[in-house]
C-alpha cells in the first residue's frame, strides 16, 4: 500500500490554533477572557487608550503620513541577512512588494530571522475571531481564504518554539508579561499567554501616527514594560503559550485613530474592491508598514517525511515520495514559485536508485506533469518538479505551465507509478478526496 495522507498539517493547526488574546488595541490586556463581549454597540477590544488626537482629521481618520526626511530606524543584520538556513537550500519565498496606490509608511522590519510559513492572515471581513462567521479570511490583496481562524486579527508564522523573536520597529515596550489566565474556547481549557507589545512613532512635518507592534504565545519574554526598544533586538522567545495549538508566532498591529488603538493589517489593503475594514465604523484604514524587502512573504509550504502520516509514524511504503510542496504565495504571478520535492527512501528502494520513467504528478484539477523517460532518482538527491518553464537537469525539472497549478484554497497533490496499486498522496490546506 501507498501513503495515502489526506488531512493536511495546516488543518490540523487551524483547528486549534490561535485565538490572538484580543489586547493590541487596547493599553493592558483583559483579565477574564480573550473573546469580545458586545460587538453591537462597540468593536471588540474596547481601548483603554488616552484621547489623543493627533495625527487625526476632523473625521478621526488617519490622514496617509508623509513620512519626513528622517530616515526610518535600520533593521538589524539578522532581520536582514538571508534566510537560506532555514529554506534548506530551497529558493526563498517571493518577496511581497505594496501594490499601485497603497500607502507606505516604512516603519517595521521582519520580526524574526529566516523564513517562515504564514497560517493565519489578517481579516479585513471583519477581525473579530469566533464573532466573525462568513467562513473566510479577506486576505490584503482580497482573497477569500477558507483555511485559517475567521476573524483573525494578525498574522500567524509557524515556527519551532524558541526561535528568537525580534522587535519590528524601534519603540517603547508598552506591556511584557504573562497574562491572567483566561478561557479558551478551541481548547476547552483555560490557558496563560505570554506578549509584548511596543509602540513605535512614525512622524511627518506635520502629522505623527502612533503604531502598535503586538508578539503573542511568547516561550520566554526578554523585554520589561517602559523599556526602550530598538528594531532588531531581540524581545523573547517564540512559543506555544495562551490559547494556541502550535508553535507559532503571533505579529498584531493596531493604529492610534478615532480615539483608540484599531486593529489594522500592516500589509495594507490592495483587494480589487474598497477595504470592508477601513469602511466599518468599527475599523479604519491599513497601510503598508514594512521596510522594502522587509515584509515576510505570505505563503504556505507542506513538508513531511517519506511515508509517514501527520504525527510522524512510518506510514505507506512507497519508494519515492513526496517531502516537500510550495504551492501558496500571496498574490504572486511566478509560477515557478510552487514546486513539488521528491526524495528516495531507500526502505523501499534498496538499489538507492529509482527510474521514474512514466510517473506523474497530478492535482485535484487533473493537471498532470509526466516524468521523461529514463529519469532516475538517487540516493541523497532531492528532485524539484517547478510548475513554471525552465532548463532541465538531473534533479530540477519544468512543468511548463504559464501560471500556477495548486489551488490557493486547498488542493491535493498526487504521484503515481505506472506500476502502482495507488497514488501517494499530500494533501495542501485540505483532506485528499
Amino acid at each position: 500500500m501507498h501513503s495515502r495522507l489526506g488531512r493536511s498539517w495546516l488543518l490540523v493547526f487551524v483547528a486549534v490554533a490561535i485565538l490572538a488574546w484580543p489586547a493590541l488595541a487596547q493599553d493592558m490586556p483583559p483579565g477574564s477572557s480573550d473573546q469580545p463581549t458586545d460587538t453591537t454597540a462597540q468593536p471588540p477590544n474596547t481601548p483603554v487608550a488616552p484621547t489623543d488626537t493627533t495625527g487625526q482629521s476632523d473625521t478621526g481618520m488617519v490622514q496617509p503620513p508623509a513620512l519626513s526626511a528622517e530616515s526610518p530606524p535600520s533593521c538589524s543584520a539578522a532581520q536582514t541577512q538571508s534566510a537560506t538556513s532555514a529554506l534548506a537550500g530551497r529558493p526563498p519565498r517571493p518577496t511581497p512588494k505594496p501594490g499601485p496606490g497603497q500607502i507606505v509608511v516604512p516603519v517595521f522590519c521582519k520580526p524574526f530571522s529566516g523564513d517562515y510559513p504564514t497560517v493565519n492572515f489578517f481579516d479585513h471581513d471583519l477581525p473579530f475571531e469566533f464573532l466573525d462567521d462568513n467562513g473566510y479570511q479577506l486576505t490584503w490583496w482580497g482573497l477569500q481564504y477558507r483555511l485559517g481562524i475567521d476573524g483573525h486579527n494578525g498574522y500567524d508564522w509557524s515556527m519551532p518554539e524558541g526561535t528568537p523573536v525580534l522587535a519590528a520597529g524601534s519603540g517603547k515596550v508598552v506591556f511584557a508579561s504573562s497574562t491572567p489566565p483566561f478561557a479558551c474556547p478551541i481548547l476547552g481549557r483555560a490557558t496563560i499567554g505570554n506578549i509584548v507589545m511596543i509602540e513605535h512613532q512614525a512622524n511627518s512635518a506635520t502629522d505623527r501616527l502612533r503604531i502598535r507592534s503586538g508578539y503573542y504565545h511568547l516561550s520566554q519574554i526578554d523585554v520589561a514594560t517602559g523599556q526602550g526598544i530598538n528594531a532588531g533586538d531581540q524581545i523573547g522567545l517564540s512559543g506555544n503559550t495562551g490559547c494556541s495549538g502550535g508553535p507559532h508566532l503571533h505579529f498584531g498591529t493596531a493604529l492610534f485613530a478615532k480615539g483608540r488603538f484599531i486593529d489594522i493589517d500592516p500589509y495594507g489593503w490592495n483587494g480589487p474592491t474598497p477595504d470592508p475594514w477601513a469602511q466599518d465604523p468599527r475599523g479604519t484604514q491599513s497601510f503598508w508598514l514594512w521596510q522594502d524587502g522587509q515584509a515576510p512573504a505570505p505563503s504556505n509550504d507542506r513538508e513531511q517525511a517519506a511515508n509517514t502520516d501527520l504525527a510522524g509514524r512510518p506510514a505507506g511504503n512507497a519508494p519515492v515520495a513526496i517531502t516537500f510542496v510550495r504551492w501558496f504565495a500571496a498574490g504572486d504571478d511566478n509560477p515557478n514559485n510552487q514546486f513539488v520535492e521528491l526524495t528516495l527512501d531507500p526502505r523501499y528502494a534498496p538499489s538507492g536508485k529509482y527510474d521514474l520513467s512514466r510517473h506523474a504528478l497530478q492535482n485535484n484539477q487533473g493537471d498532470t506533469f509526466t516524468f521523461p523517460d529514463g529519469f532516475w532518482i538517487q540516493r541523497g538527491a532531492t528532485v524539484r518538479v517547478y510548475v513554471g518553464a525552465g532548463q532541465s537537469n538531473a534533479t530540477d525539472l519544468y512543468w511548463g505551465r504559464s501560471s500556477g497549478v495548486f489551488d490557493q484554497l486547498g488542493d491535493c497533490i498526487k504521484f503515481q507509478g505506472p506500476t502502482w496499486n495507488g497514488p501517494y498522496r499530500l494533501g495542501l490546506g485540505k483532506a485528499c478526496p
